[in-house]
């Protein structure tokens, strides 16, 4: 049967598991408080509905979840990207989830604001000697970073991992608004 102070008390508490989930990304406690209320409060029929639908909603959460982490380790290990690049002296190359190393610094991937890259051939008297491959950084901070490669196949290696890692998501900005952000709620 219906019970006004009891649907009150239900309620609140469901309001509670909601802004834990919505405010503060608790989701596991967002589940427990929808599993006790279902509990405590299987006696009152118009809120079974509710908590089913909440049940079904922190479902599909968790799902997404464990479907977001399986992407960011496929894209971890789509970026990974390492070499020593000189003759005698080298340098570390690497691009990684925490940002790009070069020459002993790190710089975060959202601090790359611009990126470019090409190659020039080199030739003598016509005859071929070689390409010299050029990346440059404009980095948020530290200014621009240029990259000087010789190896075509450490250029192709960084230029790919390079693209994955921060040209996507520089397109993606430069196509929305700034600002915009979609969460995963439920209401």
């Amino acid at each position: 049967m219906s019970h006004q102070s009891s649907t009150d008390v239900a309620t609140r508490m469901r309001s509670l598991g909601v802004d834990l989930n919505n405010e503060h990304g608790l989701l596991d406690c967002a589940d427990r408080m929808t599993r006790l209320l279902g509990n405590l409060f299987v006696d009152l029929p118009e809120f079974g509905d509710t908590l089913a639908e909440d049940a079904k909603a922190i479902k599909g959460l968790r799902q997404s979840a464990t479907d977001k982490q399986r992407q960011d380790a496929e894209w971890e290990r789509e970026i990974a990207f390492e070499a020593d690049v000189g003759v005698m002296f080298k340098d570390r190359l690497a691009v990684a989830e925490k940002g790009i190393t070069w020459k002993g610094r790190q710089f975060p991937l959202d601090s790359i604001r611009r990126v470019r890259w090409g190659g020039v051939r080199r030739s003598v008297n016509g005859v071929p000697t070689g390409t010299d491959y050029h990346i440059a950084l404009s980095i948020e901070g530290a200014g621009e970073q240029n990259i000087n490669l010789r190896k075509e196949s450490t250029y192709t290696g960084f230029t790919q991992a390079l693209w994955r890692a921060v040209c996507v998501r520089l397109m993606v900005e430069h196509a929305q608004p700034t600002g915009e952000r979609r969460d995963a709620s439920f209401r």
